[in-house]
């Protein structure tokens, strides 16, 4: 199903910051299919994304970029979380 397709009246839901929507490529992935099924067309506030090959490698550089952001925050809460308990706190 194409994402034009009208369905209900919301089609094209904007969405921002992308982190928020994109804490992983699978949900997003997951997400955006679903929507997709429903004739909803994802599209983020500040990144061109669309169905282009373009618009679609944006989309999974964004996808990619936002898990790495909130591994990378787990990771250094892991961190600090060890470093406080090895130091009783």
């Amino acid at each position: 199903m194409r994402c034009d397709a009208v369905v209900g009246t919301v089609r094209k839901p904007l969405v921002h910051p992308s982190n928020f929507v994109l804490p992983s490529v699978y949900d997003h992935e997951v997400i955006r299919a679903l929507l997709l099924g429903l004739g909803v067309c994802l599209r983020l506030c500040r990144e061109p994304i669309d169905e282009s090959a373009t618009g679609k490698l944006t989309e999974h550089m964004i996808a990619t970029l936002a898990q790495f952001e909130n591994d990378l925050k787990s990771e250094r809460a892991i961190e600090r979380m060890k470093a406080a308990a090895s130091s009783g706190r």
